[in-house]
């Protein structure tokens, strides 16, 4: 199920990763994706910080390291 990211849309950080996963690689364009961050914009920060976070486990799957987010 997953924790929720934007409460006025009901969307969870697996459903914000998966979006991420499939091309969503800013703010807006989660937003385009899934609604997130696109009503009272609250939630815009953490998504932010899921966009870095996903960002560094990529990289770090690249080059074979262990991210540390």
């Amino acid at each position: 199920m997953g924790v929720y990211i934007c409460q006025c849309w009901a969307v969870t950080d697996h459903e914000v990763l998966d979006v991420v996963e499939r091309g969503a690689h800013t703010v807006e364009a989660i937003g385009n994706a899934c609604g997130a961050g696109t009503d009272c914009g609250t939630c815009r920060e953490e998504l932010a910080d899921l966009l870095d976070c996903a960002g560094v486990k990529a990289l770090a799957e690249l080059v074979g390291a262990t991210p540390r987010h």
